[in-house]
Parts: C-alpha cells; sequence; structure tokens
C-alpha cells in the first residue's frame, strides 16, 4: 500500500463506494466503527496518511492481530480485518474487491429437466428466491457425485448413491451437514411424488436432531406470549430508527398485500430470466 491518501478523504471514499455498491447499513456502520478507531489511532499517532505499516501496527494494537491468534479469529477481529482491506484495496485499485461467486456445479443434460421442475416445485412451495437457489446448488453438488458414479438419469439413483453422496460430505460442518440433507430430502421427495424414482429416496436420508429455534418458546403460556409479541415488535421498530435515524411511521394496512405483489413479480421475473413462461389463470 502506498502512503499518498489522506485516511479522512479515503474513508469517505470508501464509505460512498461501499454505498454505490448498496452495501447494507449494518456492515458499513460496523467498518465505519473500525474506522473511527483507526483515524483515532493515526491522530495519536501524528500521522495523516494510510500505509500498510500503519495497518499492521493498527492490527496488533488493537485486535492483538496476529500475536494472540492460532485458530479461528474472534467476529470482531475479521471485522477490522476487512475493513482494513477495503481501504488498502481502495487506495491500490480505486475499487473494493469483493469475493467471487463460487462457480456453479455442473448438470448434465440427463437431468435438466429433473431441476427445472424441482425449482418450479420449489415456488410452488412458497420459497424464496434464495433459498430456491441454494436448493438447486446443493441437488447440483450431487448430480456432479452421480455423474462419477457412471449415473445419467434420475432413475438411476439409488440409496447407495444417496449414502455415498452423504459420507462425502461428513467433512463439513455442522449446520451445513443439516442444509445438504435437508435439500436433499426436497428432491428425494419431488423425484418421487414426479414418478421419476420408484422408491423414495427421502428414507434414505439420516434424520436431523437439531431442530431449528423457534421465535418464541412453544412452553409458554398465552399470557406469556402476549407480553414478548409486542416487545419483540417494539424492540425492532426501536432498532431501525435507531438505525436509519428516521421517524417511525405507519405503514397501514396496504403495506403487507403490497410486499406480497411485490414478492409474487419477483418470483416471475426470476422463472422468467430462467427461459419460463408464466401464464395467470383467473
Amino acid at each position: 500500500m502506498e502512503s499518498t491518501k489522506n485516511l479522512p478523504e479515503l474513508i469517505n471514499a470508501v464509505t460512498s463506494e461501499l454505498l454505490r455498491l448498496r452495501y447494507s447499513p449494518v456492515t458499513i456502520s460496523k467498518c465505519n466503527a473500525v474506522w473511527q478507531k483507526l483515524l483515532s489511532y493515526t491522530q495519536a499517532k501524528d500521522l495523516l496518511h494510510f500505509s500498510e505499516k500503519l495497518s499492521e501496527s493498527f492490527l496488533l494494537e488493537y485486535y492483538k492481530y496476529p500475536a494472540d491468534y492460532s485458530g479461528e479469529f474472534p467476529y470482531g477481529t475479521r471485522i477490522a480485518l476487512r475493513a482494513v482491506r477495503m481501504l488498502g484495496d481502495y487506495q491500490l485499485y480505486g475499487i473494493i474487491l469483493r469475493k467471487r461467486k463460487k462457480q456453479q456445479p455442473s448438470c448434465p443434460d440427463g437431468f435438466t429437466d429433473a431441476i427445472r421442475g424441482f425449482v418450479l416445485y420449489s415456488y410452488q412451495s412458497r420459497n424464496t428466491v434464495k433459498t430456491v437457489e441454494r436448493k438447486v446448488f446443493i441437488v447440483k453438488c450431487f448430480i456432479e457425485y452421480l455423474t462419477m458414479q457412471n449415473v445419467s438419469t434420475c432413475s438411476g439413483i439409488n440409496k447407495q448413491h444417496a449414502s455415498g453422496f452423504i459420507t462425502s460430505i461428513l467433512g463439513l460442518k455442522k449446520i451445513t451437514i443439516n442444509q445438504y440433507l435437508y435439500k436433499l430430502g426436497c428432491f428425494f421427495r419431488f423425484l418421487h411424488s414426479e414418478g421419476s424414482s420408484s422408491v423414495n429416496l427421502r428414507m434414505a436420508i439420516p434424520q436431523i436432531n437439531d431442530a431449528k429455534e423457534r421465535r418464541i418458546p412453544t412452553v409458554w403460556s398465552p399470557k406469556e406470549k402476549s407480553v414478548a409479541c409486542p416487545s419483540h415488535l417494539i424492540l425492532r421498530i426501536a432498532y431501525h430508527i435507531l438505525l436509519t435515524k428516521e421517524p417511525y411511521k405507519e405503514l397501514g394496512t396496504e403495506y403487507l398485500a403490497e410486499r406480497e405483489r411485490e414478492r409474487e413479480q419477483r418470483v416471475i421475473r426470476q422463472l422468467q430470466l430462467k427461459g419460463y413462461q408464466i401464464l395467470k389463470v383467473s
């Protein structure tokens, strides 16, 4: 990194770039918190410009990086590293370098129709676009495994293939494995319902014991729930008021209906981009 950029100007430029790239307000506020610490640090050192040496000494003094870490870094340290790296990238290249998206696994022709049908099935189940994309990614990973096992169609899938694929992902984190198992089970259920598989391979998927944490405990009494629900809503409203610095506005009864219409249009656009034709039946 070259020591040629005035730090306050650099911070303002990076903040503007983050806003242009539509980073979330939470991400920007976290980065700004780190940058303010860095600004105070440079002022105490009587420095004006950002440099690699400055960033290294700042991270060592404030976050003990890399001296005290031998394993995974704490969340706060990762945020600080990311914020400092943004400054360095922008000073060097004039842009904020972003992670390259993972390449989607390939899908042979024998599975194309099954993937398309599964996408429609998922949208009919009221899954969000993000959830459907994640499902398709996991199914394509499974199909890639099937290709290595010389399986070219859905009718050739058996329990041994499912078991072998599950064994191949056992090195992943527990939460990731649970996601794979659940979404793979959805795909197997779809294949069985469509007649593409004579056996319900969903039964070959191990049971997921870790249930999702509920927002409100089911053991609470109605009185406790009646107190917790409004309190939770008020806290969320207060959080957004503090975050956006804007007064509270009552959205009205049409808000939910409008959101539902927007969601419907978004799903339609996503399907049209993938080549589907949508006809509304009145």
